[in-house]
């Protein structure tokens, strides 16, 4: 089983198509900014695109959007924009905010790696993170 590829919101798949153009640091504080918004949202709430957009890249455009979505879909779409910006670019590990492997995540929830992914289907976020080897991998 693998995660959905396909957006829900084609404004979020738009939006993440202009992202991938800005610049590394830039992309770097978009992931950051849309995994603090993924862990604020709610998704029984319909939230305007301008307040998202603004939420994930810090700018405010002049002129208002008045596209409503739905938090129900807009939460797995901010895991599609995280996925697609973090294999962009190499996201620097926070000391204050651990990250794990999938296996490490399966080993210390006594659960599969099969279920970590069915969970992230159901909501767990994940970034793509360098390795000191180079290698990248998916993690939580």
């Amino acid at each position: 089983m693998t995660v959905a590829t396909q957006f829900i919101c084609e404004p979020l798949h738009d939006l993440t198509r202009q992202l991938l153009f800005a610049p590394p640091k830039k992309r770097i504080d978009q992931i950051l900014g849309a995994e603090r918004l993924h862990d604020d949202l709610d998704a029984d709430v319909n939230y305007p695109l301008d307040f998202l957009s603004y939420r994930i890249t810090g700018y405010q455009p002049e002129t208002t959007e008045a596209t409503v979505l739905v938090g129900e879909a807009v939460l797995p779409d901010l895991r599609l924009l995280i996925d697609a910006l973090s294999r962009t670019v190499h996201v620097p590990i926070d000391p204050q905010d651990p990250v794990e492997s999938i296996r490490e995540l399966a080993v210390r929830l006594h659960v599969s790696t099969k279920t970590i992914e069915r969970y992230r289907h159901i909501g767990l976020r994940w970034r793509w993170t360098r390795l000191p080897q180079g290698r990248r991998r998916g993690e939580r």
